[in-house]
């Protein structure tokens, strides 16, 4: 598959020709602290063209390339991939894909954008010491055999090794999916975008990838209360509370060891004198408050004080 690191080569095709001409016999000779310094003084798409001329360069580029941030967006008429502060763009134009990185671009006949991203970041994450701190997927073209490419790049992987992860415009399914080809363990913040009945989906609460990590950020979906509290941190945007809710909630943070804060953002009001007596009976109903405190302690002893205001119920546990 033709990539934009093979598309920089082929601009100078004499470049690309010397280097291949003389690796075996210079660039093999020369010691590793000097090779390094020399690469050092290259960009970034540079070291990635010189990572593909031998195996000598590409374990040299992947011990030295230190990308942190990935994240890849696909619609329907172009991609983008941005490694930390460079950006490659891939635009579709008539019959053919525009390829372009700063000042540099291509135009490729009869290949379309997506086949070009997937193929670049299939390239990337494949660098073996790749250690990040967020791999973020966007994929919003509505076509499952776009989301079914992009999830075969992750086929031929031992595993991802990124703190955190963020999703959208996958199904719950194809979540579960994705979330098994990250290092449990190493994953700590889980960042969950337009996703539908996640809490139905046992297959995704059940992988060891969501029941270790620390942190989850969930939009557009209700989640099972027992499966947000067994997380350090959450924060949770729904369409709205209701008292049912909220006595889920008390009675599981009864329970609760591991919850620090958990936030709950909702589109809509409600009655806050209502769900602030779930939490504390006496609660004084005569005099509407726009927001209260509430102290509560579970069975374990530990401390929370549930802050409620309008379209918000935040809980943060007292570590004092």
């Amino acid at each position: 598959m033709c990539t934009i690191f093979q598309c920089k080569q082929n601009i100078s095709l004499a470049y690309a020709k010397s280097l291949s001409i003389s690796m075996t016999t210079v660039f093999d000779e020369i010691p590793e602290s000097i090779l390094i310094k020399i690469l050092e003084k290259l960009e970034l798409i540079d070291r990635l063209v010189i990572r593909k001329t031998s195996k000598k360069f590409r374990t040299t580029v992947d011990n030295l390339i230190n990308i942190k941030i990935i994240r890849i967006t696909v619609k329907n008429n172009f991609s983008r991939i941005s490694l930390d502060n460079y950006e490659f763009e891939y635009d579709n134009v008539g019959d053919h894909c525009i390829v372009a990185y700063g000042n540099i671009s291509r135009n490729i006949n009869g290949v379309d954008h997506k086949n070009f991203a997937f193929g670049d970041l299939n390239m990337i994450l494949n660098m073996s010491k790749l250690e990040l701190k967020e791999l973020q997927i966007i994929i919003i073209c509505g076509l499952l055999g776009e989301r079914e490419s992009f999830m075969d790049i992750f086929e031929n992987l031992d595993s991802i090794h990124s703190r955190k992860c963020t999703i959208e415009g996958f199904n719950s399914l194809e979540i579960s999916r994705i979330l098994s080809f990250f290092k449990a363990g190493v994953l700590e913040e889980i960042d969950l975008c337009s996703l539908n009945s996640i809490c139905k989906n046992k297959e995704i609460i059940e992988l060891e990838q969501w029941k270790k990590a620390l942190k989850l950020v969930s939009r557009s979906h209700v989640i099972q209360v027992e499966n947000l509290l067994s997380f350090k941190e959450f924060e949770v945007y729904e369409t709205a509370m209701t008292k049912r809710r909220a006595v889920k909630i008390r009675d599981v943070l009864t329970t609760s060891t591991s919850l620090e804060t958990g936030t709950f953002e909702f589109a809509s009001f409600f009655n806050l004198n209502q769900i602030a007596t779930v939490f504390n009976p006496t609660f004084n109903m005569d005099n509407f408050v726009n927001s209260t405190c509430i102290d509560f302690t579970n069975n374990g002893g530990s401390n929370f004080l549930i802050h409620l205001g309008p379209r918000c119920l935040k809980i943060e546990k007292n570590l004092k």
